[in-house]
């Protein structure tokens, strides 16, 4: 089956806007346009022309559900096909006319070749929240695609075991549920106690007032140490000048004194040492003793 026309008649922001779709080599249309142009909206409608508009649907914020109508000119092989989807329980195919159908859901056999619903958004009318859930469907094989997908390559099967590594080497990484073994909360751990070991090492406004103050404090006194190890240092070196000096000093002392101790000294002539040199030329010289 492909579809030659798709008819918006009255259906969601669209009232009667057609899309041909004419045959060509390759027989491939792509239809595009911007945001909110209408593209998933045409997706729904050969949905829900195929296989009947929902009954919750969200597509009547134009329409009601009532006036709601998707057409198509739909080919297979030779010949054609030309209705109406209208929303309801029952007679919801219509001819051109918007009259029902007399076979009514037996005229789209041939056109549908036995598809579902189920089958064909699986296979022909994928969003991106139905790629994701049938590619996890897919990967467990709950349902005949995923069978037939498996069967057609023997290679997909690892796929499954792979998404079982995938899923176990997850679940040690990070899980809603706290666990000691999940890398997630090891590294959390870590994290929090940098943090406080941070926080601990952080100097406040408060500390650094407090540690200015006692540095300021100790500056001070060191200052006033070194000043009195000047004092210090200069008495000191008096004393070591002292010490030096006081063998002579008290040997001057002690000999004042004795000078002292002899009394009055007789001055001598000022010829004294002539007069005692004359003498002693006078003088004759002893005989010496002679033994006895």
């Amino acid at each position: 089956m492909r579809i030659r026309r798709l008819n918006l008649l009255r259906y969601g922001h669209f009232t009667d806007a057609s899309i041909a779709l004419p045959a060509s080599t390759p027989d491939i249309h792509m239809v595009l346009g911007e945001n909110e142009a209408g593209k998933s909206t045409a997706m729904a409608g050969i949905e829900d022309l195929l296989f009947g508009i929902p009954s919750n649907s969200r597509h009547n914020f134009l329409h009601e559900y009532g006036a709601m109508r998707v057409g198509a000119t739909l080919e297979k092989g030779g010949d054609a096909l030309k209705l109406r989807r209208r929303k309801g329980n029952k007679d919801t195919l219509l001819s051109e006319q918007d009259i029902p159908i007399p076979s009514g859901e037996g005229v789209m056999g041939p056109y549908l070749g036995g598809a579902d619903r189920r089958f064909y958004t699986r296979m022909f009318s994928l969003d991106h929240e139905r790629l994701r859930q049938s590619g996890k469907e897919i990967l467990q094989a709950q349902d005949d695609v995923g069978q037939m997908l498996f069967s057609a390559s023997a290679g997909i099967m690892g796929l499954r075991e792979s998404l079982k590594a995938m899923e176990a080497e997850a679940d040690a990484l990070w899980a809603s549920r706290r666990a000691a073994h999940r890398k997630y909360f090891q590294a959390e751990e870590r994290l929090k106690s940098a943090e406080s070991s941070m926080r601990d090492h952080i100097v406040t406004t408060g500390k650094w007032q407090l540690l200015k103050s006692a540095f300021e404090t100790a500056n001070d006194a060191y200052l006033a140490i070194e000043q009195e190890i000047e004092l210090k240092s200069a008495e000191l070196g008096k004393l070591h000048r002292i010490r030096r000096v006081c063998r002579d000093v008290r040997k001057r002392m002690e000999t004042e004194i004795a000078i002292q101790t002899l009394g009055k000294v007789i001055p001598f002539a000022e010829d004294a040492s002539s007069l005692l040199e004359r003498q002693r030329r006078t003088t004759p010289t002893p005989l010496p003793a002679s033994p006895l």
